[in-house]
Parts: C-alpha cells; structure tokens; sequence
C-alpha cells in the first residue's frame, strides 16, 4: 500500500424519470420521496426530465415540440444535467417511453451507441 490519502468515491447511481403526455415532473413525487426516504437507496439520485406536453398550446404561436426534439432535448438532459453520472436508469412513463426509444435509437443512428453503455437499464410504465 502506498503511503497515500485513500479518497473513496461513491459510486452513484442517477435515476432519471421521464413523464408522460399531458404531464409533468410532479407525476414522479411519490417514487422520488418514497427513494429518498430509503436509507438503502443512497446511492440513488432522482433526476426529472421535463418537456411541454398538452392538447392545445396556451397560445396560437406556440407549438408542442415533435418526439425527435423531446429526444433530442433528453440527449443534451442526460449530457448536462446527468453528466456526473457514470450510471443511469431511465423511467419513463406513457409517451415518455416514446421519448427514451426515439433518443436511443437517433444515438444508434448517429453511430454513437458507445455513449449508451452508462445506462444500465430502461424502464418503461404504461
């Protein structure tokens, strides 16, 4: 053994929750209390991905974004704001379903499926 400092790094495990149509973040409250009440479950860190979703836009001008720019927008979500993470886990509810393939398969597609590997499993409700 070296005469070092040991430095111990958790590793953590970023929980990204992914809703549905005509939703929104708040739909994950419950699990994501019912984690981090858990003493068990420390290593989980619950992540929501947010996207606007709805029947009609509140204004004229403005417009619901297509499935490949949700996925497009969870791409950059999981870049930036799960960056840290060298594990994830993607739950996804309804039309976020729809949201995780179309990101995985664009990555697919754009030959970047090396990049998938930290996530280690997709859940998809509903």
């Amino acid at each position: 053994m070296g005469g070092g400092i040991g430095i111990v790094v958790e590793s953590r495990l970023g929980l990204v929750m992914v809703h549905g149509f005509m939703s929104g973040p708040k739909v994950w409250e419950p699990l994501r209390a019912l984690i981090v009440a858990d003493r068990s479950l420390g290593f989980v860190q619950p992540l929501t991905f947010e996207y606007a979703t709805g029947l009609l836009p509140i204004s004229p001008l403005r417009v619901f974004p297509s499935i490949d720019t949700v996925a497009d927008s969870l791409r950059e979500y999981l870049a930036t704001e799960a960056g840290a993470f060298d594990h994830l886990l993607l739950v996804t509810h309804s039309q976020g379903g729809l949201v995780a393939q179309r990101y995985l398969a664009r990555m697919l597609q754009d030959g970047r499926g090396g990049e998938l590997a930290r996530i280690q499993r997709l859940v998809m409700l509903a």
